[in-house]
């Protein structure tokens, strides 16, 4: 009789996750891209040694701002207009990126907070807040019956350096929404949203009423289509993000379903408390994507 060989089915023909479906392929067929993936993978792992105590790591893409005149404790070696990273880098300018995932957000600040220090309230998607409140019918709502609010509609936007060297977050909201838009519009033409190489700067703008200069983002394209062989690299972090922002999403529902049912009511402080991270292996231990 013949011996019975058992054969075990590849990664991308089991129960795995998109993700892990796409990078099984990327190990097969692109190896040396899939290293890269795999080190941008370690990046957003919870699961790194230091923070076994603390529920795992909490890793949120580096968010990409402009040095303005009234930037709080920018890195000492920035100067007015430059882009830099709220983990202390110095960007060079124009910084060449690959957009990978967009959503829209709304934030309420404190007077003076927009810089996204003195945070009120987020919404991850425009629809429920942190505090629990249905945005809909919130009375600080973005342009509630055309009236400017504290709180501010954004568009955000997940993107790769040019040498796929980490993820970033741009957020696109007040004076540099409309360059969000137009970034949007752009990228839309394309058959996916990382179809074309786009170069994120700085120029000067000036308030109507008080005469003061500021700095707005641009995006424009640099005429450069990314190589075919980055799809499926972009595809799997997409993934990633997606499955991230799924997670964060539902975390902030339950805390909410959650705080009321204890208290009949949510907390006055219930918007500022920290969300748990991820469970580990799970991916990502965000707060907010």
């Amino acid at each position: 009789m013949a011996e019975k060989v058992e054969t075990q089915a590849a990664p991308e023909e089991v129960g795995a996750s998109a993700a892990d479906k796409a990078l099984a392929v990327l190990k097969r067929d692109l190896p040396e891209i899939a290293e890269k993936v795999e080190h941008l993978v370690t990046l957003m792992n919870p699961d790194k040694q230091g923070y076994e105590e603390m529920g795992g790591a909490r890793w949120a893409p580096p968010i990409v701002r402009i040095h303005q005149a009234l930037t709080r404790n920018p890195p000492g070696n920035s100067k007015l207009g430059n882009l830099y990273t709220d983990t202390g880098d110095v960007l060079p300018t124009p910084w060449e990126f690959v957009p990978i995932y967009m959503h829209y957000a709304n934030t309420k600040f404190t007077q003076g907070g927009e810089d996204g220090i003195n945070r009120l309230c987020r919404s991850e998607d425009t629809v429920t807040s942190t505090r629990g409140q249905v945005c809909a019918d919130c009375p600080d709502r973005p342009f509630r019956e055309g009236q400017i609010t504290q709180c501010k509609k954004s568009i955000e936007v997940f993107v790769l350096d040019k040498d796929f060297q980490n993820i970033y977050k741009i957020q696109f909201v007040k004076t540099s929404y409309k360059v969000g838009s137009k970034l949007y519009r752009q990228t839309s033409s394309g058959s996916v949203i990382w179809e074309r190489v786009y170069a994120l700067g700085a120029e000067t703008a000036t308030q109507e009423k008080t005469g003061a200069k500021y700095y707005v983002f641009t995006a424009v394209p640099t005429g450069e289509k990314t190589n075919p062989k980055f799809d499926p690299m972009a595809r799997f972090i997409h993934e990633k993000i997606s499955e991230a922002r799924r997670r964060i999403k539902e975390n902030i529902r339950n805390r909410v379903i959650t705080a009321k049912d204890a208290v009949g009511r949510l907390p006055d402080d219930f918007a500022g408390q920290a969300a748990p991270a991820a469970e580990s292996g799970k991916g990502p231990g965000l707060t907010n994507m």
